[in-house]
């Protein structure tokens, strides 16, 4: 289904541009207007087609890391519990993160918000950043009315992932020098040290053993 980009007015008169899915631009004026926002215009989206732009961000630029993510839930935990609004909070956040990638798509779900989606339904735009797990423990937050506790609990849990991950990759890296090191090892006697001795042995008409 293609997205729309769109320019309207909501009930206090404030211009807003945003993202909006839809089958026809008809279909997503009607959209906005259910709503409750007055259209503009609305005209269809399309991805850049610049090869050097599209080759930099898929290569160039570095991903979204589990700690981008920790910190992004973080920082909604403390903004919504000080009140700020949702749409608010995530543009903040898109401008201020460091991490490029992370900044277009809490873009993009901040317009995905503002065009009438919930929360839950944004972050499903961007699977790559946000897991199903964050997905449906941010929906759960929603129905529940404690999107702030949802935010701490999925900050927490990654935080924990995390950790483990860490403690794992730990645990294996001396096991895996020692490998190495064998391996290495048999690598020098198979290049430098049989041959020489088959020579020794071919020379007195020998057989290598075994």
């Amino acid at each position: 289904m293609p997205f729309f980009n769109y320019t309207a007015k909501n009930k206090t008169g404030k211009t807003i541009t945003g993202k909006i899915e839809g089958n026809t631009s008809a279909i997503a004026a009607e959209q906005l207007a259910k709503s409750g926002l007055i259209p503009i215009k609305v005209t269809e989206y399309k991805e850049t087609n610049d090869p050097v732009l599209q080759f930099s961000r898929k290569y160039l630029e570095p991903k979204p890391t589990t700690t981008d993510v920790i910190m992004f839930s973080r920082q909604m935990n403390t903004l919504i519990r000080s009140g700020v609004p949702i749409i608010r909070s995530i543009d903040g956040l898109a401008e201020s993160t460091v991490n490029k990638t992370l900044g277009r798509a809490l873009k993009d779900i901040a317009q995905s918000l503002s065009s009438g989606k919930d929360l839950s339904q944004s972050l499903a735009l961007h699977p790559k950043i946000f897991s199903q797990l964050y997905i449906n423990i941010m929906k759960v937050g929603e129905q529940s009315g404690l999107l702030e506790d949802a935010f701490r609990q999925i900050a927490h849990y990654l935080d924990l992932e995390k950790d483990t991950k860490e403690r794992v990759k730990t645990a294996f890296r001396y096991p895996s020098f020692v490998l190495a090191a064998m391996i290495g090892g048999i690598g020098v006697i198979n290049v430098f040290v049989i041959p020489n001795f088959a020579s020794m042995f071919a020379s007195s008409n020998v057989d290598l053993p075994m």
